[in-house]
């Protein structure tokens, strides 16, 4: 089942006892969700069993609410009538795109836990060294470099009030959760305020590790192809990204084609997404055929 979500008051019927859900608020942002995303999205629900949820309006409505990042919206998704109905209920950023023949996310996280990732987990050491290098410019020994990771994420922490940072952050952008466990935690997230860009994910994060409630899941499942352009295209931004790929530029196509050749759910993040425009931009559509192609032979 598909449906579209209007707001607080919207009651979709169940038909499955778990939700895929996200959130696209907007008219082009959700167009260009439904252009990207939503065929992967609704191809991996049906195949294991749940229902497909985008909530199309904002599900707090005041004015501290409108004046923040969507992303803060996640932490009420477990709050809503119609969400209190599943059993699980799995968060995908608007801008990650689930392959359809991926393995079921929830199978090795137990239901009292929230499944996720920490943020960069994908990266080896050698390539958090570089990270540190090219993102905060200084030079670290191998060995060194997720120790001075870790120095910056206790920073973020500390800037937004958490003075005793609980270990390395989780990753908020997709997320195994449960209405009967995790509503409390979630709702606590969306009291705090965030001087980062980070948003939600400090609070949610410090709350859940506080907690000792993470349980980790594959990072295939949140590949961060903005953290591959960082490392091996640092001079792309979002303008560059458009330009090239309405050119059909072969270096970023081929990259992203790598990406998601690797991947279970591609998160394609700032560079390539904030490029993009609905449903008919030139742009949108290339990649749109690219993540539509099928994988390579064996």
């Amino acid at each position: 089942m598909y449906a579209e979500i209007q707001g607080p008051d919207d009651a979709p019927p169940r038909e499955h006892p778990r939700a895929l859900v996200t959130l696209a608020l907007g008219a082009q942002y959700l167009a260009r969700w439904r252009a990207l995303a939503m065929p992967g999205f609704a191809a991996y629900a049906a195949r294991h069993g749940y229902d497909a949820l985008v909530v199309v309006g904002h599900l707090d409505k005041s004015w501290r609410a409108l004046k923040r990042s969507p992303a803060w919206q996640k932490c009420l998704i477990l709050s809503q009538p119609w969400s209190a109905q599943y059993a699980r209920v799995v968060w995908v950023d608007a801008d990650c795109v689930p392959k359809a023949d991926a393995p079921d996310i929830c199978e090795d996280v137990p239901v009292e836990c929230v499944g996720a990732n920490t943020v960069f987990e994908q990266f080896s050491d050698v390539e958090f060294q570089i990270l540190i290098e090219r993102q905060y410019g200084y030079r670290v020994a191998v060995r060194d470099a997720r120790a001075a990771f870790a120095a910056v994420q206790a920073e973020v922490y500390r800037t937004d009030g958490f003075a005793d940072p609980p270990g390395p952050m989780m990753h908020t952008g997709v997320l195994v959760l449960s209405p009967a466990h995790h509503r409390a935690l979630l709702e606590s997230a969306y009291a705090y305020e965030s001087v980062n860009r980070w948003y939600e994910q400090t609070a949610l994060s410090y709350l859940t590790l506080k907690a000792g409630a993470m349980h980790g899941f594959n990072p295939r499942f949140n590949w961060l192809l903005d953290l591959v352009l960082q490392q091996d295209m640092p001079e792309l931004d979002a303008a560059g990204a458009r330009a090239r790929l309405e050119s059909g530029d072969a270096e970023l196509l081929g990259a992203i084609r790598a990406q998601w050749r690797k991947c279970h759910f591609l998160h394609v993040g700032d560079r390539v997404w904030r490029a993009l425009g609905d449903a008919h931009d030139p742009a949108t559509r290339v990649l749109a055929n690219v993540l539509s192609e099928p994988p390579p032979a064996a």
